[in-house]
């Protein structure tokens, strides 16, 4: 099922992030690199054509508030999937207008493969990328592979082009190539995964252990997650 409602039309650690610019239907990776005088700079490169695949860590996805401005760190209030949505945060400020800011819905997920270069985290609030995501969760959930805990490993494999009013922005069209059991590097579940489809009585005795194994991962504590450098010195097992 999809895990949220798409919107209406209406300095610390980073991690890095694998971005979809829905106004353009691309992909790209963002890392930040410091210059001569200690001046950190972010760096994009676009990824659309090349495909790459990464799997997608539904065992810790967010859903929640969040505000996103140029140039700055995004601002959050998010829960773990499935827990009830916090209260909307106040207005952050003001615009260069003088007209209130305010808070979206959105999402974050952690998405990792040596495709993208290690663990990154994939997060908007745009209806065209939260559209896309939900038809995603809920291939997602309806698999025996994720009520076994493992993960899907998805390519952008198109776009949709979505218009409303005078502007066209692009639904990403995410297609599963494989599952994986989820790597240690990417922490502790915050989310257990789906119930399966069929009774564990009809499951093989591979596929029920695996599900209960995967079950007794959940709750651990996320004081425990490793950081952004940690992860990215873990080697990716796809």
């Amino acid at each position: 099922m999809a895990f949220m409602h798409a919107p209406t039309s209406a300095t610390g650690e980073f991690t890095p992030i694998l971005a979809y610019k829905a106004n353009q239907g691309r992909l790209y990776t963002r890392d930040r690199t410091q210059d001569l005088n200690g001046v950190w700079n972010a760096i994009e490169t676009e990824v659309t054509k090349q495909q790459p695949a990464f799997a997608v860590d539904f065992g810790r996805l967010e859903t929640g508030w969040c505000h996103f401005v140029a140039g700055s760190a995004p601002i959050w209030s998010m829960v773990p999937y499935g827990q009830p949505l916090p209260p909307k945060p106040a207005s952050p400020g003001k615009d260069d207008t003088g007209k209130d800011l305010a808070f979206r819905q959105g999402f974050r997920v952690p998405v990792a493969g040596n495709a993208i270069g290690g663990v990154r985290e994939l997060a908007g609030n745009s209806a065209a990328l939260i559209n896309g995501m939900n038809e995603l969760h809920s291939t997602y959930e309806a698999a025996p592979e994720a009520a076994m805990g493992q993960l899907p490993v998805v390519k952008m494999t198109d776009t949709l082009p979505i218009k409303t009013g005078q502007s066209t922005n692009f639904q990403p069209v995410f297609t599963i190539q494989t599952w994986v059991d989820r790597p240690d590097v990417l922490g502790p579940r915050t989310v257990p995964p789906p119930r399966a489809s069929a009774p564990i009585s009809q499951m093989t005795p591979q596929a029920a252990a695996a599900m209960a194994s995967a079950s007794m991962q959940t709750g651990t504590s996320a004081a425990n997650t490793p950081t952004p450098q940690a992860k990215a010195a873990d080697a990716m097992p796809f």
